[in-house]
């Protein structure tokens, strides 16, 4: 793909969230419904027409977004076997504000895939696993992204994204539900919210992007601290919910194998020109082994301490 073609796929995608998006010469739709199907790349010749700007004022904040994420550590206390306080609530108001900037951002940098089967999939899971949680009135929303990164992260607001290519690794619902419980541990606790309110030094515009909460969801999703208590309220989340603890293991385990496999096409994309935000979602997962040792020893102790709560009739709707 050429710079030129390359930058008009982007402006497309982002020509809905900043109103227009053009190249010199490309006819603008009078109707508004009929922006969304608008698409740039349709213009038989871009040579020698300006492209619209927003990719690189995209590239630039993200450059700085990053340098600032990076002056900012996550808080090390964190108790990793504590489970989130009961909240009977709906979303806070920061909440839904948070993650809808960032769902916009997501609408933007990726492909959603249009996949009502697997959607319908993960919701019938993640309701099923939220239900028996501490804050069960959420309205979690399940999106899948398409990426040949191998990956799951979550937003404030119950925003769960899974790509594509993670969701075919795993090839069993109870395998699906641990990674699924492990995000929504995520928001109950409220990792990526409060490291997002705790940090103050944001570049103001990339803020209103949704690149920041984006930045901070991948930063909590790869802090030590944050993941060992996700996997361990996971882990409650997984017996609550009726299935096999086991599964959490499994997939611990694979990632090890994931991290290895995708690690090397991350070193053949930084080779490449450009950084897209789809590379964003590679990062190894902090110490894996010390991770799944942890789980090991949760696993014999947790059906002393909780119930199986499942009940198919919960879901009669």
């Amino acid at each position: 793909m050429t710079f030129q073609a390359h930058l008009l796929d982007k402006c497309d995608k982002w020509g809905r969230l900043f109103y227009f998006c053009y190249s010199e010469g490309a006819e603008r739709p009078k109707n508004p419904e009929k922006m969304r199907s608008f698409d740039l790349r349709s213009q038989d010749d871009v040579r020698g027409k300006r492209v619209c700007p927003i990719y690189f004022i995209y590239l630039w904040l993200m450059f700085l977004s990053l340098l600032t994420a990076g002056c900012s550590t996550l808080p090390a206390r964190i108790d990793v076997g504590a489970l989130p306080k009961a909240d009977e609530k709906n979303s806070s108001y920061d909440e839904e504000k948070i993650g809808l900037t960032g769902f916009y951002y997501i609408q933007g940098a990726f492909k959603i895939v249009d996949d009502p089967v697997t959607v319908n999939r993960l919701s019938r899971l993640g309701v099923r696993i939220a239900h028996y949680t501490e804050r069960p009135h959420i309205h979690y929303k399940f999106y899948i992204l398409d990426s040949k990164y191998r990956n799951a992260f979550s937003f404030p607001d119950g925003y769960i994204f899974f790509t594509n290519s993670y969701i075919n690794t795993l090839k069993t619902d109870e395998h699906l539900a641990a990674v699924m419980a492990h995000e929504i541990a995520h928001v109950t606790h409220k990792h990526a919210l409060t490291e997002y309110q705790r940090r103050k030094n944001y570049n103001p515009l990339a803020d209103i992007l949704g690149i920041n909460i984006f930045l901070v969801a991948l930063d909590t999703a790869h802090d030590q601290a944050c993941e060992l208590q996700a996997d361990q309220t996971g882990l409650h989340y997984l017996y609550r919910a009726g299935f096999n603890q086991q599964a959490m293991l499994d997939v611990m385990t694979a990632l090890k194998l994931i991290e290895k496999e995708d690690g090397v096409m991350y070193k053949e994309d930084k080779k490449g020109k450009f950084r897209l935000p789809e590379m964003g979602l590679f990062k190894t997962h902090p110490a894996t082994d010390r991770r799944l040792e942890a789980l090991k020893e949760s696993t014999a102790g947790i059906p002393n301490t909780e119930k199986v709560l499942y009940n198919p009739k919960d879901f009669n709707f």
